[in-house]
């Protein structure tokens, strides 16, 4: 019991957010009580799947649509993010 307490104590909680990358654009899940789904679409040549060359060939573009993650919510009206 003490043992189970203690582990509790440090365990890391689970994320708060899920991502996926692909060339077409970010997918994102808020996870908790209320589960969100969201998506941002990059611009063609953005993000590169490639095991030789960068994968983050325009990285301000990627940089923008990562920021746009930060902080959304869902709003009152109930509509999920953009």
């Amino acid at each position: 019991m003490l043992l189970d307490r203690l582990k509790s104590l440090l365990q890391d909680p689970p994320p708060g957010m899920a991502f996926e990358i692909s060339e077409a654009g970010i997918a994102a899940a808020r996870i908790g009580s209320r589960a969100e789904l969201g998506f941002q679409p990059l611009k063609p040549g953005t993000v590169s799947v490639s095991p030789i060359h960068q994968n983050v060939a325009d990285p301000e573009e990627f940089a923008r649509r990562c920021a746009r993650w930060r902080g959304r919510r869902r709003r009152a009206s109930g509509k999920r993010w953009r």
